[in-house]
């Protein structure tokens, strides 16, 4: 025993295959990415032309950069289907998407009329009920007689994303009527309305109603409490 006697020889480990590298992805050439701003600038240029000469329904600049993400997200869905990186074309797609969604919030009223929350009574301008993002109140539990009308007073309200909760008055009627691409309405804590899109009307309280609140958001909940008895 060449180790001497009792020892035991020294194991040898097993031969190990080395892994083969994986091969790196080659990515699209900066002179794509420039070509294509190019591309994108005369594209969005032609659709916006295009509709306001055909009269297209819809928004022409929106339209227009629309096309020119539709003609880079078509070039990063060939190039990952050949094996490549996207490299500066996808910060490219990037920039527009974020544009994209940007000018649309700025174009939408409801999106734009602010963040956070309001406290809203009768005696506010009906113009002020309006809020982008957050929490508000329609407090109508002093809602005073309105004057003789042929037709009830509207009172709209506008919320983009969130929750808006309506107190009721005590000794008025009142018809409520709410407008949601999605969300709930709540009537006591009790859910009575929830699809996509919501539809929701009611009157509350006993008589002839004299005001209507004409609710429309985006998406978020309703809901609607009765005065303390």
């Amino acid at each position: 025993d060449p180790y001497g006697p009792g020892r035991a020889g020294t194991p040898v480990p097993p031969p190990t295959t080395p892994r083969p590298r994986r091969p790196r992805r080659r990515r699209l050439s900066a002179w794509v990415a420039l070509v294509l701003v190019g591309i994108s600038l005369a594209c969005a240029t032609t659709v916006t032309l295009l509709h306001d000469r055909y009269g297209w329904s819809g928004d022409g600049k929106m339209l227009g950069m629309t096309s020119a993400l539709a003609l880079v997200a078509l070039v990063l869905l060939i190039a990952g289907l050949t094996g490549r990186r996207g490299g500066l074309t996808t910060g490219l797609g990037l920039v527009l998407a974020v544009s994209l969604g940007a000018s649309a919030i700025a174009r939408d009223a409801t999106l734009s009329a602010g963040v956070g929350d309001r406290y809203w009574t009768w005696e506010d301008p009906s113009d002020s009920y309006r809020l982008g993002f957050g929490s508000a109140e329609l407090d109508l539990s002093q809602l005073s007689e309105a004057p003789p009308s042929a037709d009830p007073i509207r009172t709209p309200v506008r919320l983009g994303l969130g929750e808006l909760v309506i107190r009721l008055p005590a000794d008025r009627a009142v018809t409520i009527a709410v407008d949601a691409r999605a969300g709930s309405v709540f009537v006591d804590g009790v859910e009575l309305a929830k699809s996509e899109p919501v539809s929701y009307r009611a009157t509350f309280g006993t008589g002839t109603p004299d005001r209507i609140v004409e609710v429309r958001l985006i998406a978020g909940d309703v809901r609607i409490e009765s005065a303390p008895r």
